[in-house]
C-alpha cells in the first residue's frame, strides 16, 4: 500500500483572471483545462491574475468557468497525484500494478489533493447568475467558447488581441504519458469490478453532479445576457 495518501489538504482557490475595465473574468479549476484556460485568456485577451478582489468587485464581474465530469476528473487527478508523489522519476515504459490495498484506500479517500477536490469549492463565492459555464466534456466545448467570445465577449469589454492566438484544443489527450493512461485504466477496471468504489466517488462528488445537472437545463451560450444581467445574490 502507498503510504501518506488521504492526507487532509487546505482548499486552494486558483484566483480570478481579468483586467482593468473588463467585465469578464476567468475562474480556473484544477483538472478542468486549467493551464490551457489561463494561457488562452492571457495570450488572446490579456487577462492576468487579479489580486485582493473585494466582494463588490468580484460581484461586478461576469465569470467564465470550465466544468468537467466528476468521475473522469477524479481518474485524471488521482493518477496525477500518484505519479507526482510516487512515480515521478519512473520510466514511462515501466509497468506499475496497483495492489488491492492501494485501490481500496484511494477509492475510500477520494479527495487526495486539490486536483481531486470538489469543483464547487473553487467557485463557492460566485454569483451563479453572473457565471457562464462551459463543459469541457462537450464535443463542441472549444467551438462554443470561442464562438461566444467572438460574438458576445465585446459587450463585456473583452477585446481580442491581434497576435499570438492559441488554437490548441484543450481536450486533446495525446499528451498523456503511457504510464498515466495505464494507471487510469487500472482505476476504471477496479471500479467496474467493485460497484462500491464507484458509489463512493459519486457520493463524494454529489455537489458537482448537482451543479452539472443545473447547468444542463439551459444553454448558457444562448441565454448568457439574460442570465448575466440578473443579480439575485445567489451563491453557488
Amino acid at each position: 500500500m502507498l503510504i501518506g495518501m488521504g492526507k487532509t489538504y487546505e482548499n486552494r482557490t486558483l484566483g480570478t483572471y481579468g483586467k482593468s475595465g473588463c467585465k469578464i473574468a476567468f475562474v480556473p479549476i484544477h483538472k478542468n483545462a486549467h493551464t490551457w484556460g489561463v494561457e488562452f485568456f492571457s495570450v488572446n485577451y490579456g487577462l492576468t491574475k487579479l489580486e485582493n478582489l473585494s466582494a463588490d468587485e468580484r460581484d461586478s464581474l461576469a465569470h467564465i468557468v470550465f466544468l468537467r465530469d466528476p468521475i473522469e476528473r477524479w481518474y485524471s487527478g488521482a493518477v496525477q497525484f500518484l505519479i507526482a508523489t510516487y512515480f515521478k522519476d519512473m520510466p514511462d515504459s515501466r509497468e506499475v500494478v496497483l495492489d488491492d490495498a492501494t485501490l481500496k484506500f484511494m477509492f475510500s479517500a477520494v479527495r487526495l489533493d486539490a486536483h481531486t477536490d470538489i469543483q464547487r469549492r473553487y467557485i463557492m463565492n460566485l454569483n451563479i447568475f453572473h457565471t457562464l459555464f462551459f463543459n469541457t466534456d462537450d464535443d463542441q466545448f472549444y467551438f462554443k467558447l470561442t464562438n461566444w467570445l467572438d460574438i458576445d465577449g465585446y459587450r463585456y469589454n473583452l477585446e481580442k488581441l491581434d497576435k499570438n492566438h492559441i488554437s490548441v484544443d484543450p481536450i486533446n489527450q495525446s499528451g498523456d504519458s503511457k504510464l498515466k493512461i495505464r494507471l487510469i485504466q487500472q482505476l476504471k477496471n477496479a471500479a467496474a469490478k467493485n460497484t462500491e468504489y464507484l458509489t463512493n466517488i459519486k457520493n463524494f462528488y454529489r455537489p458537482d453532479f448537482e451543479l452539472l445537472e443545473y447547468v444542463s437545463r439551459f444553454d448558457h451560450t444562448k441565454t448568457t445576457h439574460r442570465q448575466l444581467n440578473k443579480s439575485y445574490g445567489n451563491r453557488i
